[in-house]
C-alpha cells in the first residue's frame, strides 16, 4: 500500500513504512561491533550516522507540527423535513390551525364558505330589523364584509318599501326617499350560494389567500331600469360584484349567480 506524503511549514516528511522506505532510501554500509570496557558498541560510517540524526529530525518535526488532533467538525442543522419511511419526506413542525375569517380585516376567497354557512343567520337578522321598520319592506341589495371591530361578518342589506316610499340600510338603519320603489327588483336570497362564488373565483385563477377590497361582496339584480354590471353582462340576472387584490392590482369582477359566468369591464 503506498504510503502518504504531508507537507508542514515547507518541510517535507514521509511517512511510508519501512518496506516501502527501504525501497525508497539506499541501503546504509555495513556497521561494525566492538567491545569497550564490557559495554558493546556500535559504530557507524559517518555519511549513515548523519542521515540517521536528520531522519530522527525530522520526525519530531512531523510530530510536533503536523501531528496535531484535526479540529471537531461544527453540528449540521437539522433539516426540517426528514425522509419518511416510505420514501417521502415528512415535515418536522406540524402547521397551526388556519386564520379565522376575516383575521386580517378582509374578506379572503377562502372565507366565503364561512359566509355561506353564516348567510341564513346574517340575513334572518337584516329582515327581522327591515320588518321592524316597515312590514313592506322587501330585500332588493346586500353587502357582506367582515366587521370594522374584531373578527366575523358584516351583513348590510337594502330594503326598499313603497308605503314609506324610501329604502333602508340595516345595520346602521340609514334611510333615503325614493321616487319609484317599484323600479328597484327583488333580490331572490334563496338563490345565492357563496360556496358557489367561491368556486368562480378559484376557476378563474384566484386562490384561498386572495383578498377582496374592504367594500367586500355587493349582489344586485342587474336591469334596464337599474344596470349593475358592465354592458356584456346580460340583463334580468343576478350579480356578485368583488374586487379582488391580485399582484399588487385591484381588480372590478361581476361573477352572474346562476352560471358562475365572470364578467370584466374592459374585457
Amino acid at each position: 500500500m503506498p504510503g502518504r506524503r504531508r507537507e508542514t511549514t515547507g518541510w517535507v516528511v514521509s511517512s511510508v513504512g519501512a518496506p516501502y522506505q527501504a525501497k525508497l532510501l539506499p541501503a546504509p554500509a555495513p556497521a561494525s561491533a566492538g567491545r569497550r570496557g564490557g559495554v558493546t558498541t556500535v559504530r557507524m560510517p559517518g555519511a549513515v550516522a548523519a542521515r540517521v540524526m536528520a531522519s530522527m529530525l525530522l520526525l519530531a518535526i512531523a510530530v510536533g507540527c503536523g501531528g496535531a488532533t484535526p479540529p471537531a467538525p461544527r453540528p449540521t442543522s437539522v433539516p426540517s423535513s426528514v425522509p419518511a419511511a416510505g420514501g417521502g419526506a415528512r415535515t418536522a413542525q406540524t402547521p397551526g390551525p388556519p386564520a379565522e375569517p376575516c383575521a386580517g380585516g378582509r374578506l379572503a376567497v377562502g372565507d366565503l364558505a364561512a359566509v355561506e354557512a353564516a348567510r341564513e343567520q346574517g340575513l334572518a337578522a337584516a329582515t327581522d330589523e327591515a320588518k321592524a321598520w316597515q312590514n313592506d319592506a322587501r330585500l332588493v341589495g346586500l353587502q357582506v364584509s367582515c366587521r370594522l371591530l374584531g373578527t366575523g361578518f358584516r351583513w348590510q342589506a337594502t330594503f326598499s318599501s313603497e308605503r314609506a316610499r324610501a329604502v333602508m340600510l340595516t345595520g346602521s338603519g340609514e334611510i333615503d326617499p325614493i321616487d319609484d320603489p317599484k323600479g328597484l327588483p327583488d333580490l331572490p336570497s334563496g338563490d345565492l350560494s357563496f360556496t358557489a362564488l367561491q368556486r368562480s373565483l378559484r376557476d378563474a385563477g384566484y386562490g384561498d389567500r386572495t383578498e377582496l377590497t374592504a367594500a367586500g361582496i355587493i349582489i344586485r339584480p342587474n336591469t334596464e331600469r337599474a344596470p349593475f354590471g358592465p354592458p356584456d353582462a346580460p340583463k334580468d340576472a343576478v350579480y356578485y360584484h368583488v374586487a379582488v387584490v391580485d399582484r399588487g392590482e385591484v381588480k372590478d369582477l361581476f361573477v352572474a349567480a346562476d352560471d358562475g359566468t365572470v364578467y370584466r369591464y374592459g374585457a
